[in-house]
């Protein structure tokens, strides 16, 4: 359950890295920060990048304008995964960090439910 908590903030520093604020132009380079959380960070499983293009359909990004990105993502068996994104204005700022919570808020529903429905059958096996 501890690493489940240090998953868990992990995953929360680097979406709020990522959302950042939204009405403020970006003064960091996107490239450099994803590579930089990405390997500055011990994670339990692999990250690997992701295009933009697969990513804006996990992330329901459709309709935002996106100049720079630097995504990774796990293999799924953990919740760990990396996004950086600087937009072309600051209304699309806004609408990803909606966005981006949405999919966070969804995300952690669920991992809580898989973890409460499984966590007696693991304790279980114990």
């Amino acid at each position: 359950m501890k690493k489940m908590r240090i998953v868990t903030a992990a995953l929360i520093v680097a979406t709020l890295m990522a959302a950042g604020c939204g009405s403020k132009e970006a003064d960091f380079d996107v490239a450099a920060l994803g590579n930089d959380l990405s390997t500055s960070i011990t994670y339990v499983d692999t990250l690997s990048e992701m295009d933009l293009d697969t990513a804006g359909m996990f992330l329901n990004l459709a309709d935002i304008n996106v100049n720079k990105a630097a995504i990774y993502e796990g293999s799924g068996g953990t919740a760990e995964e990396i996004v950086v994104l600087e937009c072309a204005t600051a209304d699309d700022a806004k609408k990803r960090n909606r966005r981006l919570r949405s999919v966070f808020r969804s995300r952690s529903r669920a991992l809580r439910t898989m973890c409460r429905k499984n966590l007696p059958n693991l304790m279980r096996q114990l």
